[in-house]
């Protein structure tokens, strides 16, 4: 037995499966996947048949981190933010090759992470190396911009105090109190990081790049 919360809700239209992130402090709850095999509880991302009669995957992220929102890709990739909920930095996450940061200064990070249509991870990464963090986690948003069968952007939005930002922005100084933040990040197709070709296109490791 334990507590479960569902923090975040989409469906995918490619699987026509629900979509559900949140936490759990069950040790049984029937999970397909551990994301990190040291931890079976904690915050998790779901994927429910239509009809509610069952559960495709159920992917444990891990410990000491709340999900917030998930959004769906046409390919049916799910994409997860969620923040730590522990006093110290470095929490566990599951990481990938290329990651945009592989660790944290801060105890209340930002993470992505990235499942494919079976629950299995694709991509995750800390949002920033240095110590920062957005204030009134519940209100951090996620979207994903498809640009082509290609190319595509992950944004997050939130309320944050200093924020690291890059040339050209609209705002590039922080001016004082709370103020809205977003950040890009893009997908980088390379040669080197290529996992296996398509008719569509190549299908690449996301690299997490930041951008204006």
């Amino acid at each position: 037995g334990g507590a479960d919360e569902g923090t975040g809700i989409a469906f995918n239209q490619t699987t026509n499966k629900i979509i559900v992130c949140g936490t759990t402090t069950s040790a049984n709850l029937p999970y397909t996947i551990l994301l990190q095999t040291a931890y079976n509880s904690g915050s998790f991302i779901a994927s429910i048949n239509a009809d509610l009669s069952g559960i495709d995957y159920l992917s444990i992220i891990g410990a000491a981190i709340r999900p917030y929102a998930v959004r769906c890709r046409p390919n049916g990739d799910v994409w997860c933010v969620s923040g730590t909920t522990a006093a110290t930095a470095n929490v566990s996450i599951p990481l990938t090759a290329g990651a945009y940061a592989s660790t944290t200064t801060s105890s209340q990070a930002v993470i992505l992470t990235a499942v494919s249509t079976t629950g299995a991870l694709k991509y995750g990464s800390f949002m920033k190396a240095t110590a920062f963090s957005l204030y009134n986690p519940e209100r951090v948003n996620l979207a994903v911009r498809e640009l082509s069968n290609c190319v595509y952007h992950v944004i997050i939005s939130g309320r944050a105090g200093t924020y690291p930002t890059t040339p050209g922005t609209y705002q590039p100084n922080h001016s004082g109190g709370l103020a809205l933040a977003v950040s890009i990040f893009r997908n980088s197709y390379r040669d080197t990081t290529r996992i296996t070709a398509t008719a569509l296109c190549g299908e690449y490791n996301f690299e997490g790049t930041a951008m204006g």
